[in-house]
């Protein structure tokens, strides 16, 4: 499974920074299919084990999101205007959105690894 964890993270890099380059030359991401292609491969990597999937997902939700702020030059909690998620987030966390927003990722995380380990 680490060789998986590994997997994950650099799939959450390499698609952060890809991304944060598309949006910072001026592109509009198409986060529904971006969605659906990492799932896939998420899928694939976690050889259609469902715990290890949700382990990966969870992994790459909170390092993604990072090194995609980072590349654009937002703060690392930095959470936008446009993408649908973003915005039922800011509904939901109108103050201090990021950090309540990394709380939640965070505790799907810490729930994604209780979930592999039973």
């Amino acid at each position: 499974m680490i060789i998986q964890i590994a997997l994950f993270i650099i799939l959450a890099i390499v698609n952060g920074l890809i991304d944060g380059r598309l949006i910072n030359s001026g592109k509009n991401i198409d986060h529904t299919s971006s969605a659906i292609i990492r799932g896939i491969l998420l899928g694939m990597i976690s050889l259609l084990n469902f715990k290890v999937f949700i382990l990966g997902a969870s992994i790459f939700w909170i390092i993604f999101e990072m090194v995609l702020n980072l590349t654009r030059k937002k703060p690392v909690l930095y959470v936008g205007f446009t993408s649908k998620l973003d915005k039922l987030t800011r509904k939901i966390f109108p103050k201090n959105t990021g950090v309540y927003y990394l709380l939640v990722k965070i505790l799907v995380l810490v729930l994604s690894i209780i979930g592999v380990l039973i």
